[in-house]
């Protein structure tokens, strides 16, 4: 299982705890084979909560604490021969686990949740997934989708997924079910499809059947960015499919590196990355990408005609409507660079149009555009993006419109960002000299642009908690630390053992052990030794008992203070208990 699990070994590892514990669970001569026990059930649970992707699993995780705590306790007492106090037993273990909560709480707040630079050691990735007999390169989706009008009765629980052509006189209904977790240091757009062919109503690509296979058997597979490309911040990410979806791999532009369970990943022209098997619930893989800069690219020189060959098809318009191109032109400066020409269309758009997920697709006889910029005038992602990238490539910038996900919602308790169907997206890549594809999204309150400009801020603000949760929590421990020191200054000391008292119950423990007397309540130590003295097998030890119990009453009850000469009367009692008898 280790060699198979590859950068994943925790699952097998706990495979292995559990094999120790069932044979640990039937070799219990003492004790301390419970203690062993009980430590190898905190390991697995705390193996578990490092898979676990579910807040859930706190408060099992919080009971298993408070049982942990109370078996460990109740372990000691029995150890050194204390009885069960039933109706006092529990308020130690309530007053650790308040101690305890208050303690981890300001830490856990505190605590980074995006923590995941990559230093080249690999990342997670689930078990091998072997190949099927019969492959297929093409993409597979489920669709659920409604040809022209859009308002149409909503079906439930239906997941709308990614097409080889993203048809315009259609749209989706998306549900709320859970997709995608994904572990990731910065919020970032998980990108599935390119399409860089538009016919005036839908996107397609030119050269869907156009794959290449890539050998990804020894993980990271390496990915060679698009010629023109320029290396970027590099992020990391994990991603755990909540939902089977289809087989379209989503990662963040540009990816240089994938950790992928199965020996084989297709890409297209477009560098989108395709599974040769349908993603499933439970499997998740890792990627590393270089996100393009776009302050480095806003010193991007004004684009030079002609453009190289493979980058004029990003040109190519259908026929538009005169009052398209001249709004193109109206709303961006004189001269120009291709970035502020797409600020100033991404601006435009945002600002002056809103966001309705209830309006309508693009109705039959119409040019999606043009509708959506002078009729409807309020549209969902896919008209934002249709319209940057038609009116990027007017002015001259060449553009292909993206779908996949949106970063979705930050869970702060998991650390995790939860991705829904409701979070399917599309955005704009724009080619930008020396920088190469670059992201840019026109849907109001969409991602934004680029690491620098939109993700510092508010990875900051989810990386720590507010200041109200401090107050809180702060004042809660100073009332409990004021409680603890008027407890102590009325001279409570819970009951406290001293030390020469606990070597005193252990003794008694291992003579208990050796055949001798149980403990009696309110037994006194010379009567407990005239007991022992009185018990078959243990005449030898005697003596040593003896002088223990009055080294023992001499510390414990004399005036005396220290227990300097206890530890050695305490080792000779035991080496002549188990010396021959």
């Amino acid at each position: 299982n280790l060699l198979i699990s590859g950068m994943e070994p925790r699952r097998a590892l706990a495979y292995l705890l559990l094999w120790l514990q069932v044979l640990n669970g039937f070799d219990l001569p003492r004790r301390r084979n419970l203690r062993v026990s009980v430590l190898v059930a905190a390991v697995l649970m705390i193996v578990t909560a490092s898979l676990s992707r579910d807040p859930s699993f706190g408060t099992l995780l919080l009971a298993f604490g408070l049982c942990w705590v109370w078996v460990g306790r109740e372990a000691t007492r029995a150890e050194i021969g204390l009885p069960l106090e039933s109706g006092r037993q529990w308020r130690p273990v309530a007053k650790l686990l308040v101690f305890t909560t208050l303690v981890a709480t300001p830490l856990f707040l505190w605590a980074p949740r995006k923590a995941r630079s990559f230093e080249g050691t690999g990342l997670p990735v689930s078990l091998r997934i072997p190949l099927p007999a019969n492959l297929d390169a093409r993409v597979q989706a489920a669709f659920n989708r409604e040809r022209s009008g859009g308002r149409a009765n909503r079906p439930s629980g239906n997941f709308d997924a990614f097409s080889e052509e993203l048809d315009l006189g259609t749209r989706g209904f998306p549900s709320d079910d859970l997709v995608l977790r994904v572990a990731s240091d910065v919020p970032v757009n998980l990108r599935a499809m390119a399409y860089d062919h538009y016919d005036g109503l839908r996107w397609t690509m030119r050269d869907k059947d156009g794959v290449e296979s890539l050998d990804a058997s020894v993980p990271p597979l390496r990915l060679k960015p698009p010629a023109g490309q320029a290396a970027g911040r590099v992020v990391a990410q994990t991603v755990y499919v909540e939902k089977d979806l289809g087989n379209l791999i989503f990662v963040p532009w540009s990816p240089t590196q994938l950790f992928y369970p199965t020996p084989l990943v297709w890409r297209d022209t477009t560098h989108n990355l395709r599974s040769p098997v349908r993603l499933q619930t439970e499997m998740y893989y890792s990627v590393v990408a270089e996100l393009p800069s776009l302050l480095s690219a806003s010193r991007a020189k004004p684009l030079v005609a002609p453009l190289p060959r493979e980058l004029q098809a990003y040109l190519i318009v259908p026929a538009v409507s005169e009052r398209t191109r001249r709004f193109a032109q109206d709303a961006v400066p004189v001269n120009p660079n291709p970035v502020q020409v797409m600020r100033a269309l991404r601006d435009v758009l945002s600002n002056q149009f809103p966001y309705d997920l209830e309006a309508s697709a693009t109705p039959e006889g119409s040019e999606p555009v043009d509708h959506f910029l002078f009729e409807q005038r309020r549209g969902f992602c896919q008209h934002f993006a249709s319209a940057l990238a038609v009116l990027g490539r007017l002015q001259g910038v060449p553009t292909r419109l993206v779908t996949g996900f949106s970063p979705g919602d930050y869970n702060f308790l998991t650390g995790l960002w939860e991705v829904r169907g409701k979070h399917a997206h599309a955005w704009v890549e724009a080619w930008i000299p020396g920088t190469g594809w670059v992201p840019f999204d026109a849907t109001p309150g969409g991602m934004g642009l680029s690491i620098e400009e939109d993700f510092t801020p508010q990875t900051a603000r989810l990386s720590a908690p507010g200041p109200v949760v401090w107050m809180v929590w702060g004042g809660l421990a100073l009332g409990w630390l004021t409680l603890l020191m008027w407890r102590r200054s009325r001279g409570n000391s819970g009951g406290r053992l001293m030390p020469v008292t606990v070597l005193y119950q252990r003794l008694r423990e291992q003579v208990t052990w050796r055949g001798g007397p149980l403990v009696m309540p309110d037994q006194t130590p010379r009567e407990w030794l005239a007991a022992v003295s009185e018990t078959p097998g243990l005449g030898r030890a005697v003596p040593a008992l003896a002088a223990f119990v009055e080294t023992y009453e001499r510390l414990r009850f004399g005036e005396e203070g220290g227990d300097t000469d206890i530890r050695a009367s305490f080792d000779a009692a035991v080496r002549a208990l188990e010396g021959p008898q």
